[in-house]
């Protein structure tokens, strides 16, 4: 297996059930299972939340209240602000930009001279998205490698070992087979608002569980709770728990 962009390249897990996700995920990370702990504060992000469809925003608020039902006053609204305490952080877009430097530039130095020897046909998806790694202004990098320390250490002093984030794992149903979305450098674009959820993790150095608690038009829509840096265990458990009392079917997961 050959890196991409080593400092965010991690092992993911597809699992039928919680309980699968659980075990696979312990032996892979040669942990022993926790202690049943109820969550001390579930942060649901209102930026992240804001970000989403209509539709995801409709799916998402039933499970939202089965959350607060489970959990009581555990769950709460948070702000980017409060996360990283950064003036340029209560900004998603502060977040993708530096994600996407970072990331770019490991990809550049992993893949770049095979790419310009090999010369491989790619599609017009990942070509476009090669065309934007070699347009990186790479001074920009030790400025992005700063921010992304500052928000991980910013991250790790703001949750504490039972604390979690929530935010919906997409922001849009996902993309129709054989009808991608169209690239935008706009916020409001598809890739734009997908990469702002996604690169909370990345950038904070989280462990994420997505659960695909609701649906939209037939179409599965996920939430994901994110923890503290080192306390996957504690997430698991905790999924474990949120699908066994919300009654998950096993073809859920």
């Amino acid at each position: 297996m050959n890196p991409l962009a080593p400092s965010f390249d991690t092992v993911g897990i597809l699992a039928q059930n919680a309980d699968v996700l659980a075990k696979v995920a312990l032996v892979l990370l040669a942990a022993a299972p926790v202690s049943p702990n109820k969550p001390t504060t579930i942060h649901l992000i209102r930026e992240a939340f804001a970000l989403a469809d209509p539709d995801v925003q409709e799916a998402l608020s039933e499970p939202l209240q089965r959350l607060r039902e489970i959990f009581g006053g555990a769950v709460r609204e948070s702000s980017l602000q409060e996360l990283v305490a950064d003036d340029a952080g209560h900004s998603f877009a502060t977040w993708v930009d530096s994600f996407c430097v970072i990331q770019w530039a490991e990809i550049e130095s992993c893949l770049g001279a095979w790419i310009a020897n090999a010369r491989p046909e790619f599609g017009p998806q990942i070509a476009a998205s090669f065309q934007l790694m070699k347009q990186l202004d790479r001074r920009r990098v030790a400025e992005a490698l700063q921010r992304r320390h500052q928000y991980c250490r910013s991250l790790h002093e703001f949750l504490g070992p039972d604390d979690l984030l929530c935010i919906p794992t997409t922001p849009a149903l996902a993309p129709r087979k054989g009808d991608p979305p169209r690239r935008s450098s706009s916020g409001t674009g598809y890739y734009p608002r997908t990469l702002s959820l996604t690169s909370v993790a990345g950038m904070g150095r989280l462990p994420q569980v997505s659960l695909p608690i609701a649906a939209a038009d037939g179409v599965p829509v996920g939430l994901s709770l994110l923890a503290r840096h080192g306390q996957d265990s504690f997430l698991l458990q905790v999924a474990k728990d949120v699908a066994r009392e919300m009654r998950l079917p096993l073809n859920k997961l």
